[in-house]
C-alpha cells in the first residue's frame, strides 16, 4: 500500500528541525572528541599523519555547528509554541504497523518512494533500503507521516 503525507507542513518543519539538531549534536560530539565525522576527514587526517583533530582546526567548525543548532532550536521552539507537534508522533504499535508499506513523499521537488521492510531488534527503528541505520517516528514525521 502506498501512503501519502498526512500532517501539516509546520509539523513536518518542526520534525525536520529536531532531526537536524540530533544529527548536528552527533557531529559536534565527534569533533569535540577529536574524531573525524566522515571517511573523507579520516582519510585527510591519515594523509597528514595525525590521529585526532587539532583544537585550532576543529574550533571554527564547532562554533559554526553550534550556531546552526541554536537556529534550529529557535525555529523548532517557535513552531512548538503555536502548534503541538508531539501529538502527531506515531506510537510504537502504529509505527510497527507501517512495515510493508511504501511511503510516497516529495523532498526538494523530487518524488521519493521508501519501502519499510523490517524493524530493528529492539523495535525502535524500521529498516529500509536507503537509510542505513533505519528510521524512527521522528524521521517519519519529518517526511510528513504521523497521526492526523
Amino acid at each position: 500500500m502506498i501512503l501519502e503525507p498526512n500532517v501539516p507542513k509546520s509539523v513536518r518543519n518542526w520534525a525536520a528541525c529536531q532531526v537536524s539538531i540530533r544529527c548536528l549534536e552527533t557531529v559536534i560530539a565527534l569533533l569535540s572528541a577529536g574524531k573525524p565525522t566522515c571517511l573523507g576527514e579520516l582519510w585527510r587526517l591519515k594523509q597528514l599523519g595525525r590521529e585526532k583533530f587539532i583544537s585550532q582546526v576543529a574550533e571554527p567548525e564547532l562554533r559554526r555547528l553550534k550556531r546552526r543548532v541554536r537556529r534550529y532550536r529557535a525555529a523548532a521552539g517557535a513552531i512548538e509554541s503555536r502548534y503541538e507537534p508531539q501529538k502527531h508522533l506515531l506510537g510504537k504499535r502504529e509505527f510497527l504497523e507501517l512495515i510493508g508499506s511504501t511511503l510516497h513523499f516529495t523532498t526538494r521537488h523530487k518524488e521519493k518512494f521508501l519501502t519499510l521492510q523490517s524493524c530493528s531488534s529492539d523495535g525502535e527503528r524500521i529498516c529500509c533500503g536507503s537509510h542505513d541505520g533505519g528510521i524512527d517516528p521522528l524521521d517519519l514525521l519529518s517526511f510528513g507521516f504521523g497521526r492526523a
